[in-house]
C-alpha cells in the first residue's frame, strides 16, 4: 500500500449466543481494573477498556460490536480482554467458540494533490455524489469495488470497506487513473 494509506478502524463483532440482563452485567463488571468506563445506553452497554484502542457495544441478544482499534491485531486483543473478563464473573464459561470477525475497515488516504471536485464528480457520473451545499465531499461508490470513499479538494480521503486492504489498493489505483485522465482533458 502507498505510505499515505492508514487504517483509522477496524470493526468487528461477536455473538455471546444467549440473552443477557444487561444491568446484572453492568453492576458485575463495572468495577475491573482493565475498564476505563461502562456506560449503560438505551439500547445496550459501552465498554471501554484501559490500554486498549477498541470500544464493545453489548447489546442484550448477547450480540456484540467492537469499533476504533486501529489493527485487526489489536480488534482481536480488545476482544480477548472482554471475553476474559466475562469469563472472571461467570458471564461465560470459557473462550472457546467465541470470536470475532472483521465486518468492515476504515482507511485515511492522502492522494498528494488538489482536486476539482466539480470535475471529478461529473467524470465519475452516477458512481458519485457531490452536493456542495450540504456537505464539501465527493462520496464515491466504484460499481466493482466494494466500498465507500469520500473525496475531499485537497486530495485527502477516507474509505469504508468490508473487505479491507485489496479494494483500498483497487479503488487508489482507479481514481488516481481516473484523476490522471481528467488532468489530460484540461
Amino acid at each position: 500500500m502507498p505510505e499515505s494509506v492508514e487504517v483509522v478502524n477496524v470493526v468487528g463483532s461477536g455473538n455471546l449466543g444467549r440473552e443477557l440482563d444487561l444491568d446484572a452485567v453492568l453492576q458485575d463488571i463495572a468495577g475491573n481494573s482493565s475498564i476505563d468506563s461502562v456506560d449503560r445506553t438505551s439500547q445496550g452497554i459501552t465498554v471501554r477498556f484501559s490500554g486498549e484502542t477498541g470500544t464493545i457495544s453489548l447489546y442484550r441478544s448477547g450480540k456484540y460490536t467492537i469499533m476504533g482499534s486501529d489493527s485487526v491485531e489489536g480488534l482481536h486483543r480488545t476482544n480477548e480482554t472482554f471475553l476474559e473478563i466475562l469469563i472472571e464473573y461467570g458471564i461465560i464459561d470459557g473462550k472457546n467458540g467465541y470470536s470475532v470477525s472483521v465486518t468492515n475497515y476504515v482507511y485515511s488516504v492522502d492522494l498528494d494533490r488538489d482536486i476539482n471536485i466539480t470535475q471529478l464528480d461529473i467524470w465519475l457520473g452516477e458512481e458519485a455524489e457531490y452536493e456542495p451545499e450540504q456537505f464539501p465531499y465527493i462520496v464515491y461508490h466504484p460499481s466493482d469495488i466494494d466500498c465507500t470513499m469520500t473525496i475531499s479538494a485537497s486530495g485527502k480521503c477516507v474509505i469504508n470497506t468490508s473487505v479491507g486492504e485489496e479494494a483500498v489498493n483497487r479503488v487508489i489505483s482507479k481514481l488516481k487513473q481516473q484523476l490522471d485522465e481528467l488532468q489530460m482533458q484540461e
